[in-house]
């Protein structure tokens, strides 16, 4: 009898320690995709709506939903059949080289490139707003660099610079989460409109459309499905897509 019970707890503690590792290992893959996802196919028998952009533009705010709640997703049904909208959200990426996590040093970045869409929504500097990441001189100067790049390909009219969404202070917090500093998007959004100016693309002030709506980003920074349904309304308003 002890024989077999000893058996069963021998059994018992591998089944344990083998679902351990299943879910260790199923996590890791998980944030990698979070983290490293694949670029999005590219339909070229249809004009191309490329989404740039960090965490907001992927769909953190709606993990498990990202394939119905994202922005690019509500964005495309609004546009129809005719386009495609790619989502090139890359969490946690900056628009400045100098910062942590730099998006034009991503494999994604050529991929951007590389699909020669229409049209490119560009929101980026959320990150680049953590304490310890920004300058506004460096933002500026890259912001030019990847703006221009994207000129290249869909012209002026076909590029949108977007400001960042403002970013709250939660329920029981005295800071925005991740670091993050609103004064700095605001300094971001003023150099934006900037440079947009000098180099006459379009403008899509997200930061005005969210300021007076923190119930569409829970966490003060990433929007959910409500928040992301709106925003996308709000930038096909001012789309062109003639």
């Amino acid at each position: 009898m002890k024989s077999k019970t000893k058996k069963i707890i021998i059994i018992v503690l591998l089944a344990i320690i083998i679902l351990i590792a299943i879910l260790f290992i199923g996590g890791r893959i998980y944030l990698k995709n979070v983290e490293f996802p694949r670029p999005p196919k590219v339909d070229t028998g249809k004009r191309r709506i490329a989404c740039i952009g960090d965490s907001v533009t992927y769909g953190a705010g709606v993990l498990g939903k990202r394939g119905t709640s994202t922005y690019p997703v509500y964005l495309q049904g609004l546009v129809g059949d005719d386009w495609q909208v790619l989502n090139y959200g890359l969490t946690g990426r900056t628009l400045m080289n100098s910062a942590d996590v730099p998006y034009m040093k991503e494999e994604m970045y050529p991929e951007t490139l590389a699909c020669e869409a229409d049209v490119y929504l560009v929101m980026l500097g959320t990150n680049d707003a953590k304490h310890y990441n920004w300058n506004a001189e460096n933002y500026e100067k890259d912001l030019k660099v990847l703006l221009e790049n994207y000129i290249e390909i869909a012209g002026i009219d076909g590029v949108y610079a977007m400001k960042p969404l403002k970013c709250f202070v939660v329920e029981g917090k005295t800071e925005v989460g991740h670091n993050i500093k609103n004064e700095n998007v605001i300094e971001a959004c003023e150099i934006i409109e900037r440079v947009a100016k000098e180099l006459q693309v379009n403008v899509i002030d997200l930061y005005t459309f969210s300021e007076d709506h923190p119930e569409w980003l829970p966490d003060g920074i990433h929007p959910n499905a409500e928040g992301n349904r709106e925003i996308a309304d709000y930038i096909y308003e001012h789309l062109d897509l003639d």
